[in-house]
């Protein structure tokens, strides 16, 4: 944590620990540019090395996943407005 506190993506809360740092508009669309270009290949990559067979076993397991659950939340729980791949 010290080292993020360092690097200025937490900041240090006395008596209480850390925080995440507030960010600018400008750093999100430049970290969401960042992940893009690591993530993508890596899917992308992921995916080229399944199978044929395999896909059409996940397919559905895929899309029992959509809609999400009714009450389903937390970090990457889809909502109706999350971009979604369907082939």
């Amino acid at each position: 944590m010290q080292q993020l506190a360092t690097e200025g993506a937490v900041e240090v809360v006395p008596n209480r620990g850390f925080r995440v740092s507030e960010r600018s508009s400008r750093d999100l669309a430049e970290l969401a540019e960042v992940r893009t270009m690591l993530e993508v290949p890596a899917i992308l990559r992921l995916a080229r090395a399944v199978p044929p067979d395999r896909w059409e076993k996940l397919r559905p397991l895929a899309e029992d996943g959509w809609p999400p659950r009714p009450g389903a939340t937390g970090p990457g729980t889809p909502t109706p407005t999350t971009p979604s791949i369907r082939a």
